[in-house]
């Protein structure tokens, strides 16, 4: 039985496997890739205090060396700005060893008990985990996910946080309009992005050409300054505390008139990327009729990587 993946204008193709440079050791023995600044921030849990802190602008830099004809080999990892009680500390993780998961698309990398080769004294690794999909392309760019845990000295809980993440998933919206077909308009492949202000920990959230019916022109539906709430495995997101609405805004942050979203939540893992969206979106000429006003009941469930489609037993 063949599988096709299916994708809106807005592609999403992955460079993994044979077409990877990192994977194929003919065109490349190493590639370097670096991660962090305003991309990325850390959550670090100390274990005495049970306290969950936010450090911002970690940086790291992560060099992979691939053994001929394999997709194994070994990464070392240089990290600064780490915050462990005390800021500006800096590692060096070397020779650690990887493998590529097909089924996730990753190069996967765990290790225990390490004593970094850059070390500003008495700090061991108890656990690193590292599961990184490097060849993954939105629209003709590369767009690498980075999934980055660790524990240190049996205290410090690190897990790195994407402030810039885009995801990809199916969108299922019903309108309210009871002149409308009431079992919905589904999109597949629609990408949906978030941005995170680390400092104010407050996020805009994206759906990138949104369609939520047939007469729905493609549009750019963007909310800003949402409040992020952390945990172990990622974040979610939802509307201001005491608002029961916030203004829709085109893609260059220009106020929409009379387009509204409610009851919005969003909640992001971040080792799976799996991600739930729900949100009601009252958006007012977005049809066909310039003054009418349309609501609509938005579910989507989005991921890192597209969806695949089964084909039938004939390949068609």
């Amino acid at each position: 039985m063949k599988k096709i993946a299916t994708l809106l204008a807005a592609a999403l193709t992955l460079g993994l496997g044979a077409t990877s440079c990192l994977s194929d050791p003919k065109s490349s023995q190493e590639n370097t890739y670096t991660y962090g600044a305003s991309s990325a921030f850390n959550r670090v849990v100390d274990r005495e205090t049970g306290e969950a802190t936010i450090s911002i602008n970690p940086n790291y830099k992560m060099v992979y060396s691939v053994d001929n004809y394999s997709d194994k080999g070994q990464v070392s990892v240089d990290m600064s700005n780490i915050q462990l009680g005390i800021s500006g500390l800096t590692f060096r993780l070397n020779s650690l060893s990887f493998s590529y998961d097909p089924m996730t698309a990753s190069y996967v990398t765990t290790a225990n008990d390490i004593t970094p080769a850059v070390n500003p004294g008495g700090y061991v690794f108890d656990k690193f985990e590292m599961k990184n999909i490097l060849g993954r392309v939105i629209e003709n760019q590369l767009a690498p996910v980075f999934t980055i845990r660790f524990s240190v000295n049996d205290r410090y809980d690190v897990t790195v946080m994407p402030a810039e993440v885009i995801l990809v998933g199916n969108i299922h919206a019903v309108s309210r309009n009871a002149e409308t077909d009431n079992k919905g308009y589904d999109t597949k492949n629609s990408i949906i992005s978030i941005k995170v202000n680390t400092v104010k920990m407050l996020a805009d959230v994206l759906i990138a050409r949104a369609q939520f019916s047939q007469s729905m022109p493609q549009t750019d539906l963007l909310a800003t300054e949402l409040p992020v709430t952390t945990n172990n495995d990622g974040y979610t997101i939802t509307l201001p505390e005491g608002k029961d609405k916030v203004p829709l805004k085109y893609n260059n942050n220009k106020e929409m008139e009379d387009c509204w979203l409610s009851g919005f939540s969003l909640s992001y893992n971040i080792p799976t990327g799996a991600t739930t969206l729900k949100g009601t979106y009252t958006l007012k000429g977005r049809g066909t009729d310039a003054d009418k006003t349309e609501v609509y009941d938005v579910d989507a469930d989005a991921g890192y990587l597209f969806k695949v489609e089964e084909t039938d037993k004939t390949g068609k």
